[in-house]
């Protein structure tokens, strides 16, 4: 193929100068280390902009297209400030610049500071690097100058305030170039992969660069996988272990901690995150076999760490948080539902996981609430109530769309989970049902009906003690397009089978979803009971009564439409309804902007005249009631 024919070669921008470390403004001038199309050597571009380019620099000398910001399936483009570049003295070879840059590429473009080096001592060490500069050249009656020794003799801690305050700017970038050249003139130009396995005594290097302390280099005997420094210490692998978890920093591995086939964990041997940003990994050994992982490392550290069998499902999980690993089944194919098309958005091999809990120690998990809309299952929140009945709720994901709330009786527990879907849509939006000990089943998403439903068991009460949920959260997906479980281990070693197929009983009415005049992935569905009612209780926003809660007899509950448990945006009003067996239960409706919506609820000793005009429904005690709604509709009938 003529190389003019080709398609141009995708990059994305890196996010903070090189030289620096100052993130880029959108309007800066900057320059990029990009592979030429004929060698797939590193070369430098010219001084360009985004600014008026809509985010997509063309450079069609060198076959390249350059974005702001993250692109499916693009590779990284280093850059430097073209003002960095020309202030620099001894400028380092391009080379040695790709290196830099792919020891300084980020994990996840997410909760990125505005420097790469933001720790208390760059203004302090820009000062002391100036002084010396403006003392040879005799210039010590500069304004300038004078204005940062003063703020050179303060406490550490006032001087770290002040570099914070300073806004991104020229100088900025050069005072942060002053003090940041130490870390890319040290750096090694040997990156390199290796494998090792773990067994006997080894060493592990640090090394403090960019945010914090990671580890440089592991030596096993006379191997070293990495780079050597003045600060290691000595460990020995355990010869009998259940595996080894390790945390990514933003730029690559702060630590790792062996775990005991005991139950117990090793102290973690590594530095401490100095950032939010920290992901966790996890590693089993094959059996009868040492453990073995695959090391990368770049200029500066050890980059990744990973498990050598790229065919064992989870080898490329990253999670946001510890979880108990000696007591829970590592995950499995089986009890997680993946998304048919993840590799068609995910811009990251890496996948990060985001967990769940549905328990925690003193409280009792009584309700659930999922947010959908036209994506799907978008948000997900957990309702938890304490031994003294006070309530906390959590959220993942977004609060958007039409909710849909279920709520646990106290002896109420999840006995099956199923992950379900429409077989014709096109991104098979997941969604899940929850069958209770009770014989319950609770739809967190829209109702099809048996015919189009295509569905997955994620758990079973036979499986082990269900501990929460998981879900991908990797840049470039919307939504819950993924589902897993996390179980306690039984016991009884042996691991019991999830038949991989799950009916969920789905409800009669569910084939009139037609009537509510939405699409069948924006219109849901609920059926209570008026019998046995101890509590009523309707929530309104606006005009509309979006929903109603039911308390039984029995403690058990029922929600109809919408109910906004521990939601950001809360009801305006919550009203409580006396019913008794006698009473007759009225649904009043009218149209809002061209939608039918439920005006209001109310209960009467009799059946009563209603104004003329009015749309109305009636049910008395023992009827069932069928409420079908939508982010804008309403329609409730008998059942």
């Amino acid at each position: 193929m003529d190389v003019s024919t080709e398609p141009a070669r995708r990059y994305t921008r890196s996010p903070h100068c090189l030289l620096c470390g100052e993130r880029f403004t959108p309007d800066t001038h900057f320059r990029s280390v990009v592979l030429s199309k004929t060698d797939q050597h590193p070369v430098l571009t010219r001084s360009i902009s985004f600014r008026g380019k809509g985010g997509i620099i063309h450079l069609q000398d060198l076959n390249v297209e350059i974005h702001s910001n993250p692109r499916l399936k693009s590779a990284n483009a280093f850059s430097v400030h073209s003002l960095c570049w020309a202030a620099l003295v001894g400028q380092p070879s391009v080379h040695k610049l790709y290196d830099l840059g792919r020891a300084m590429t980020p994990l996840t473009w997410t909760g990125l500071p505005q420097s790469l080096y933001n720790n208390r001592l760059v203004l302090s060490k820009s000062i002391y690097r100036l002084d010396a500069e403006i003392r040879q050249n005799n210039d010590e009656d500069n304004t300038l100058w004078r204005l940062l020794q003063r703020c050179g003799s303060l406490p550490t801690e006032l001087v770290a305030i002040i570099w914070g305050l300073i806004d991104p700017s020229p100088v900025r970038c050069l005072l942060a170039l002053w003090a940041a050249d130490g870390y890319w003139t040290k750096s090694s130009s040997a990156p390199n992969s290796g494998s090792v396995y773990l067994v006997g005594n080894i060493f592990i290097y640090f090394t403090r660069v960019l945010d914090g302390t990671y580890i440089c280099g592991i030596r096993q005997r006379d191997i070293l996988y990495g780079h050597e420094s003045k600060n290691s210490v000595e460990v020995s692998a355990p010869v009998s272990m259940e595996g080894l978890t390790f945390s990514l920093g933003p730029y690559g591995l702060r630590s790792i901690r062996f775990l005991s086939d005991t139950g117990t964990h090793h102290k973690s041997i590594g530095g401490a995150a100095t950032m939010d940003t920290e992901f966790i990994g996890v590693i089993y050994p094959q059996p009868g076999a040492p453990l073995q992982l695959n090391i990368e490392w770049d200029a500066l550290k050890i980059a990744r760490i990973s498990c050598p069998n790229n065919l064992e499902f989870g080898h490329n999980f990253l999670w946001e948080t510890q979880l108990p690993w000696t007591e829970i089944y590592p995950p499995s194919e089986r009890s997680f539902y993946d998304w048919p098309r993840h590799w068609d958005f995910t811009i990251n091999p890496q996948r990060f996981m985001a967990y769940i809990p549905l328990h925690r120690d003193g409280f009792h998990l009584y309700g659930l609430t999922a947010f959908c809309s036209s994506k799907g299952l978008i948000g997900l929140g957990t309702h938890f109530r304490s031994r003294s009945h006070s309530t906390t709720s959590y959220w993942y994901g977004n609060q958007k769309g039409c909710l849909v709330h279920a709520q646990f009786g106290p002896s109420e527990t999840v006995s099956l989970i199923s992950v379900y879907w429409h077989p014709y849509d096109r991104l098979s939006k997941p969604y899940f049902a929850i069958t209770t000990n009770k014989k319950r089943t609770l739809f967190l998403g829209p109702c099809f009906t048996s015919v189009e439903v295509g569905s997955k068991n994620i758990y079973d009460a036979r499986d082990g003690g269900l501990m929460g949920l998981y879900y991908d959260k990797s840049l470039g997906i919307s939504g819950f397009t993924s589902l897993g479980t996390v179980c306690r281990r039984l016991r009884d070693s042996s691991v019991k089978q999830i038949p991989d197929r799950s009916i969920p009983q789905t409800p009669q009415h569910s084939n009139t979803m037609n009537l509510s005049s939405t699409s069948i992935f924006e219109g849901f569905t609920s059926k209570a009971s008026l019998i046995n009612i101890q509590t009523l209780k309707a929530c309104y926003i606006g005009p509309r009564c979006k929903g109603m809660l039911l308390i039984y007899d029995d403690d058990t509950r029922c929600i109809l439409g919408q109910w906004y448990e521990g939601t950001s945006s809360q009801p305006d009003d919550i009203r409580e309804l006396y019913f008794e067996s006698n009473d007759v239960l009225r649904f009043y409706f009218m149209q809002n902007n061209g939608n039918q919506i439920l005006n209001r609820i109310e209960t009467s000793p009799q059946v009563s005249s209603p104004e003329e005009s009015e749309l109305f429904v009636d049910f008395k005690y023992g009827d069932d009631i069928i409420w079908l709604f939508s982010e804008y509709t309403d329609t409730i009938f008998g059942g």
